[in-house]
């Protein structure tokens, strides 16, 4: 069951950050982009307490993020490999584009 409420919460991650315009954003990289894990760190910390079952997937997502966020600080002080933002993510369709 905690395999399907982690599902289901990304999906619901990925489906309030794509309406908010972030099309770039997936199951993946909402947990490790800097901009996309912000905003869903606190979609799910807006959600603990609803549910018993759901917030012991929450905190393991938070965790999750956490971690990863400290990985990439510390990756970045040791000189090696920093995660970079996708700047897809801020790029405006063709359509809008060619009005500025």
């Amino acid at each position: 069951m905690s395999q399907a409420i982690r599902i289901s919460l990304l999906r619901a991650g990925v489906r309030n950050l794509k309406e908010f315009g972030y099309q770039s954003v997936n199951s993946e990289n909402i947990l490790t982009d800097s901009v996309f894990s912000k905003f869903f760190r606190s979609m799910l910390e807006d959600n603990l307490g609803k549910s018993a079952a759901h917030d012991e997937e929450i905190k393991k997502l938070l965790s999750e993020i956490s971690h990863l966020h400290d990985q990439a600080r510390d990756a970045s002080r040791e000189g090696g490999d920093i995660p970079r933002l996708d700047v897809h993510a801020f790029a405006l369709p063709l359509s809008q584009s060619s009005k500025l």
